[in-house]
């Protein structure tokens, strides 16, 4: 579960589905640009109440099916 990564590409657009964790990493450095390890602010902060929104509707989802904690989920914003 490509948790970090996830929780980026969330204040940027709907859950991606299930990615290993290097697809997720290339997909944060097209949405963004390539950064490597480093995570400017700046990038996410408009989206973080929309990333919320987002990360507890892909927890409900995977709970309703029996299954907290699948892939794609993250509980970052917790």
């Amino acid at each position: 579960n490509p948790c970090f990564e996830l929780w980026l590409v969330l204040h940027l657009r709907e859950s991606p589905g299930c990615r290993h964790r290097h697809d997720m990493q290339r997909l944060v450095g097209t949405l963004v640009g390539e950064r490597k390890k480093a995570v400017n602010f700046a990038d996410y902060q408009g989206g973080y109440f929309e990333a919320v929104k987002r990360a507890k509707r892909l927890d409900e989802h995977a709970e309703e099916n029996g299954e907290q904690g699948r892939c794609p989920t993250t509980g970052v914003y917790r």
